[in-house]
């Protein structure tokens, strides 16, 4: 990386670039010595490297990923010798100028193709339409965590539709016997927050996630 930029306006051109179809105008408020490397033994650039516009938390400080944005914005600009007079380097607040959220536009829809290649674990369709089937069977078709039921709340289209989550992520564990008591029938919503992590850097299980909705 050599240069520090910041946006003019937030007009947004398509040019005739397959590689990069979408333009900007900047001004340049920073140069580096010398090129900075957008990797070492403790900061990586790699994320924020791919050709768009990310946020500066995308940028990962090793060994200590508690740094703040304020922290890591502070690091950035050291790197930078000062163009903008105006700035004096200081460092401008992240909160300075707050987002119009009522105005702001972005563009989408342009098509591209992307071929990429991905590594995953395989699922087995046929124990989840058989963990449903012993759902419905039971008079249980309804979501583990908070009882909602999509054939009740969307009559006709929600008929047959609930999501099945793996107790044991599939990701864990390598290859493994899977029976429809490994299996959770779940809403989307509650599917979500089984696959986020809480505060504590943890899963919840079905039971647990359970016990935070009643309290």
């Amino acid at each position: 990386m050599t240069h520090l930029v910041s946006a003019i306006d937030n007009e947004i051109s398509i040019v005739n670039n397959p590689a990069h179809p979408y333009v900007r105008q900047v001004c340049v408020i920073g140069k580096a010595t010398s090129a900075i490397p957008i990797n070492d033994n403790l900061w990586s650039f790699f994320k924020c490297n791919r050709g768009q516009i990310c946020n500066i938390k995308t940028i990962e400080r090793r060994f200590t990923p508690d740094f703040t944005p304020e922290q890591k914005q502070q690091f950035i600009w050291s790197l930078y010798n000062n163009l903008d007079p105006n700035l004096n380097g200081e460092i401008e607040s992240l909160q300075s100028e707050p987002l119009d959220l009522e105005t702001m536009s972005v563009i989408e829809g342009a098509e591209r193709t992307i071929l990429k290649l991905h590594k995953i674990r395989e699922r087995s369709k046929d124990i989840i339409d058989q963990s449903k089937l012993l759902a419905k069977n039971q008079s249980r078709f309804y979501c583990e965590v908070c009882t909602f039921n999509f054939e009740t709340v969307y009559p006709g289209l929600g008929n047959g539709f609930i999501e099945c989550h793996h107790k044991q992520p599939i990701s864990e564990g390598g290859i493994r016997k899977t029976t429809v008591n490994d299996l959770a029938l779940v809403c989307a919503n509650c599917h979500r927050m089984l696959h986020k992590k809480s505060e504590e850097g943890k899963y919840y299980n079905i039971e647990e996630l359970r016990k935070q909705i009643i309290k």
